[in-house]
Protein backbone atom coordinates (compact mmCIF):
# COMPACT_ATOMS: atom_id res chain seq x y z
CA UNK A 1 0.00 0.00 0.00
CA UNK A 2 1.03 3.61 -0.50
CA UNK A 3 1.28 5.27 2.92
CA UNK A 4 2.31 8.78 3.96
CA UNK A 5 3.68 9.55 7.40
CA UNK A 6 3.46 13.16 8.53
CA UNK A 7 5.66 13.90 11.52
CA UNK A 8 8.90 11.95 11.74
CA UNK A 9 9.95 12.49 15.30
CA UNK A 10 11.14 9.40 17.15
CA UNK A 11 7.89 7.38 16.87
CA UNK A 12 6.96 8.59 13.38
CA UNK A 13 10.43 7.75 12.08
CA UNK A 14 10.30 4.24 13.58
CA UNK A 15 6.80 3.66 12.16
CA UNK A 16 7.85 4.89 8.70
CA UNK A 17 10.85 2.54 8.69
CA UNK A 18 8.70 -0.40 9.86
CA UNK A 19 6.07 0.28 7.19
CA UNK A 20 8.77 0.56 4.50
CA UNK A 21 10.49 -2.63 5.67
CA UNK A 22 7.09 -4.39 5.60
CA UNK A 23 6.74 -3.65 1.89
CA UNK A 24 4.62 -0.50 1.87
CA UNK A 25 5.51 2.40 -0.42
CA UNK A 26 6.14 5.12 2.17
CA UNK A 27 6.36 8.87 1.67
CA UNK A 28 7.19 11.13 4.60
CA UNK A 29 6.81 14.81 5.31
CA UNK A 30 8.17 16.79 8.22
CA UNK A 31 8.24 20.54 8.80
CA UNK A 32 11.92 20.25 9.78
CA UNK A 33 13.27 18.79 6.55
CA UNK A 34 16.60 17.66 8.07
CA UNK A 35 14.68 15.09 10.18
CA UNK A 36 13.89 13.23 6.95
CA UNK A 37 17.53 12.73 5.89
CA UNK A 38 17.95 9.30 7.53
CA UNK A 39 14.65 8.14 6.04
CA UNK A 40 15.67 9.22 2.55
CA UNK A 41 18.90 7.26 3.06
CA UNK A 42 16.70 4.28 4.08
CA UNK A 43 14.98 4.45 0.66
CA UNK A 44 11.85 6.28 1.80
CA UNK A 45 10.44 9.05 -0.40
CA UNK A 46 10.37 12.57 1.07
CA UNK A 47 7.58 14.95 0.01
CA UNK A 48 8.18 18.69 -0.31
CA UNK A 49 4.81 19.51 1.32
CA UNK A 50 2.06 17.90 3.37
CA UNK A 51 -0.28 18.25 0.39
CA UNK A 52 2.17 16.42 -1.87
CA UNK A 53 2.56 13.62 0.69
CA UNK A 54 -1.21 13.16 1.11
CA UNK A 55 -1.84 13.32 -2.64
CA UNK A 56 0.72 10.60 -3.39
CA UNK A 57 -0.74 7.92 -1.12
CA UNK A 58 -3.76 5.81 -0.20
CA UNK A 59 -3.73 6.83 3.45
CA UNK A 60 -1.83 9.25 5.65
CA UNK A 61 -0.69 8.51 9.18
CA UNK A 62 -0.28 11.49 11.49
CA UNK A 63 2.47 11.31 14.12
CA UNK A 64 2.41 15.02 14.89
CA UNK A 65 2.96 16.53 18.35
CA UNK A 66 -0.58 17.69 19.09
CA UNK A 67 -3.79 19.02 17.56
CA UNK A 68 -2.22 22.44 16.99
CA UNK A 69 0.59 20.88 14.97
CA UNK A 70 -1.95 18.86 12.98
CA UNK A 71 -3.95 21.99 12.16
CA UNK A 72 -0.80 23.91 11.16
CA UNK A 73 0.34 21.11 8.82
CA UNK A 74 -3.01 20.13 7.27
CA UNK A 75 -5.03 23.35 7.35
CA UNK A 76 -2.54 26.13 6.62
CA UNK A 77 -4.24 29.02 4.82
CA UNK A 78 -2.74 29.39 1.37
CA UNK A 79 -1.58 25.77 1.15
CA UNK A 80 -4.41 23.56 2.36
CA UNK A 81 -4.24 19.82 1.90
CA UNK A 82 -6.66 18.27 -0.60
CA UNK A 83 -8.48 15.51 1.28
CA UNK A 84 -10.78 14.50 -1.58
CA UNK A 85 -10.92 10.69 -1.61
CA UNK A 86 -8.08 10.37 0.92
CA UNK A 87 -7.95 8.85 4.39
CA UNK A 88 -6.27 10.53 7.35
CA UNK A 89 -5.36 8.26 10.27
CA UNK A 90 -4.46 10.25 13.38
CA UNK A 91 -2.07 8.18 15.54
CA UNK A 92 -0.83 10.71 18.11
CA UNK A 93 -2.23 11.73 21.47
CA UNK A 94 -4.93 14.40 21.25
CA UNK A 95 -8.19 15.04 23.07
CA UNK A 96 -11.46 13.44 21.97
CA UNK A 97 -13.06 16.79 21.07
CA UNK A 98 -9.98 17.70 19.03
CA UNK A 99 -10.21 14.37 17.21
CA UNK A 100 -13.91 14.83 16.42
CA UNK A 101 -13.18 18.38 15.17
CA UNK A 102 -10.45 17.02 12.88
CA UNK A 103 -12.85 14.36 11.62
CA UNK A 104 -15.34 17.06 10.68
CA UNK A 105 -12.69 19.21 8.97
CA UNK A 106 -11.35 16.28 6.94
CA UNK A 107 -14.89 15.20 6.00
CA UNK A 108 -15.73 18.75 4.89
CA UNK A 109 -12.76 18.46 2.52
CA UNK A 110 -14.10 15.20 1.06
CA UNK A 111 -11.82 12.89 3.03
CA UNK A 112 -12.18 10.08 5.53
CA UNK A 113 -10.82 10.19 9.09
CA UNK A 114 -9.92 7.43 11.52
CA UNK A 115 -8.21 7.83 14.88
CA UNK A 116 -5.69 5.22 15.97
CA UNK A 117 -3.62 6.43 18.92
CA UNK A 118 -0.91 4.06 20.05
CA UNK A 119 0.67 2.79 23.24
CA UNK A 120 4.31 1.95 22.92
CA UNK A 121 7.48 3.62 21.83
CA UNK A 122 10.36 3.24 19.40
CA UNK A 123 11.18 -0.39 20.22
CA UNK A 124 7.53 -1.45 19.82
CA UNK A 125 7.17 0.50 16.56
CA UNK A 126 10.29 -1.15 15.13
CA UNK A 127 9.08 -4.60 16.24
CA UNK A 128 5.50 -4.09 15.04
CA UNK A 129 4.10 -4.56 18.54
CA UNK A 130 2.45 -1.20 19.22
CA UNK A 131 -0.98 -1.25 20.83
CA UNK A 132 -3.26 0.50 18.33
CA UNK A 133 -6.66 1.70 19.56
CA UNK A 134 -9.07 2.51 16.74
CA UNK A 135 -11.80 5.12 16.77
CA UNK A 136 -14.11 4.93 13.78
CA UNK A 137 -15.92 2.07 12.08
CA UNK A 138 -15.18 -1.63 11.64
CA UNK A 139 -15.13 -1.06 7.86
CA UNK A 140 -12.38 1.55 8.23
CA UNK A 141 -10.35 -0.76 10.44
CA UNK A 142 -10.70 -3.59 7.89
CA UNK A 143 -9.84 -1.29 4.99
CA UNK A 144 -6.51 -0.28 6.56
CA UNK A 145 -5.71 -3.59 8.26
CA UNK A 146 -2.69 -4.18 5.99
CA UNK A 147 -1.18 -0.93 7.27
CA UNK A 148 -2.04 -1.63 10.91
CA UNK A 149 -0.72 -5.21 10.61
CA UNK A 150 2.75 -3.76 10.05
CA UNK A 151 2.57 -1.86 13.35
CA UNK A 152 0.57 -4.10 15.68
CA UNK A 153 -0.39 -7.75 16.03
CA UNK A 154 -4.03 -6.83 16.68
CA UNK A 155 -5.55 -3.36 16.29
CA UNK A 156 -8.47 -2.80 18.65
CA UNK A 157 -11.65 -1.03 17.58
CA UNK A 158 -12.73 0.94 20.65
CA UNK A 159 -15.76 2.73 19.19
CA UNK A 160 -16.54 5.87 17.23
CA UNK A 161 -14.08 8.73 16.76
CA UNK A 162 -13.29 10.26 20.14
CA UNK A 163 -13.42 7.06 22.16
CA UNK A 164 -9.93 5.86 21.25
CA UNK A 165 -8.55 9.31 22.06
CA UNK A 166 -10.32 9.16 25.43
CA UNK A 167 -8.96 5.68 26.16
CA UNK A 168 -5.42 6.73 25.22
CA UNK A 169 -5.54 9.71 27.60
CA UNK A 170 -6.95 7.52 30.39
CA UNK A 171 -4.21 4.94 29.89
CA UNK A 172 -1.56 7.67 29.93
CA UNK A 173 -2.93 8.84 33.30
CA UNK A 174 -2.94 5.29 34.64
CA UNK A 175 0.65 4.70 33.51
CA UNK A 176 1.75 8.01 35.04
CA UNK A 177 0.06 7.11 38.35
CA UNK A 178 1.75 3.69 38.38
CA UNK A 179 5.16 5.25 37.76
CA UNK A 180 4.91 7.83 40.54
Amino acid sequence: MRVAVLGVGLLGRAAAERLHDSGHAVTVYNRTVSKTDSLRAHGIAVARSADAAVASTDCTLLFLTDAGAIRSVLFTPGSPVDFQGRTIIQMGTIGPDESRALQQMVAEGGGDYFEAPVLGSIAEAKAGTLIVMGGGTADQLRRWNAVFASLTPAPLLVGPVGQAATLKLALNHLIAAELS
